[in-house]
């Protein structure tokens, strides 16, 4: 029997309190209409400006419990667009784990309670989830060893690399990881493709493998008050799986850029005020 690709979408760098929510609007109304079968967040969902170790301008306050009561929000509307049926993931990404690092540094006997866990804090029901992967912190317990989830072969990581031009972040990725794969954290979109001949086991096959490494964009907004006129674009990835036993061997993804919080799906237009199909 033919199998139904998987529908995926894959978006990263909301960066609350500082996401776009003209943007959002547009992508509930993308999200109600594709209805995917796997959705990842990325990465980086919560800034967590409150305990950064950069400077913040107290002319604007802000506190932890309104950043993550506020993020708590945003999860629910989007498990409710998403529905039962969708596997919903979260790759916790290097801005939510400014936690666990004012924690050690503040107040490492209090680190290990259960209750302050990214975890506990955002309640993340349905959504299933992968610490941040901290290269730097492997040897010196860094929460999980895992860079991402993998979906059929498709390597979904928030990151920790960001090169200078839009691609070079995906090359690396490439190198570091091999494969195929989507990675946030740089806030630009971008496509690095590689084909090499694959194989040469004991039969002594080889066949030609094409992979891409791809930058996913990001949701925030493109104004934040901490970044003057940065190099960043707006958008996020779609596209479809095949499945076959368990790997993956054909899939079709790509970036949805998102210029003036407008973009385009298939011919149809998602704007702020968009209904949708």
């Amino acid at each position: 029997m033919e199998m139904r690709p998987v529908r995926i979408v894959v978006w990263s760098d909301v960066q609350y309190p500082y996401h776009d929510t003209e943007t959002d609007r547009a992508f509930n109304r993308f999200l109600a209409d594709f209805q995917p079968d796997f959705a990842v967040l990325n990465g980086d969902g919560l800034d967590f400006p409150t305990i950064s170790r950069f400077d913040r301008n107290p002319v604007n306050p802000t506190s932890i419990r309104a950043e993550v009561e506020g993020f708590k929000a945003y999860l629910r509307e989007k498990s409710r667009i998403l529905g039962p049926n969708c596997h919903k993931h979260f790759n916790e990404g290097n801005h939510e784990d400014r936690l666990r690092k004012y924690l050690w540094r503040q107040a490492p006997a209090l680190s290990d309670l259960g209750g302050l866990s990214l975890q506990s804090l955002l309640d993340l029901g349905d959504w299933s989830y992968t610490p941040y992967y901290d290269p730097m912190n492997v040897a010196n317990g860094s929460p999980d060893a895992s860079p991402g989830i993998d979906i059929s072969g498709l390597l979904v990581i928030h990151g920790w690399e960001a090169r200078k031009w839009s691609g070079m972040t995906a090359r690396e990725c490439y190198n570091q990881f091999g494969g195929s794969g989507i990675t946030g954290h740089t806030h630009r979109l971008a496509a690095f493709y590689h084909t090499k001949f694959d194989g040469g086991g004991d039969d002594g096959i080889r066949e030609l493998a094409t992979y891409v490494w791809l930058e996913g964009g990001c949701m925030c907004s493109l104004t934040p008050p901490y970044a003057p006129a940065p190099d960043w674009q707006q958008g996020f990835v779609a596209g479809y799986l095949l499945p076959d036993g368990g790997a993956s061997v054909r899939f079709d993804i790509r970036q949805v850029p998102i210029i003036h919080n407008k973009f385009m799906w298939n011919g149809q237009l998602y704007t702020p005020q968009s209904r949708g199909r």
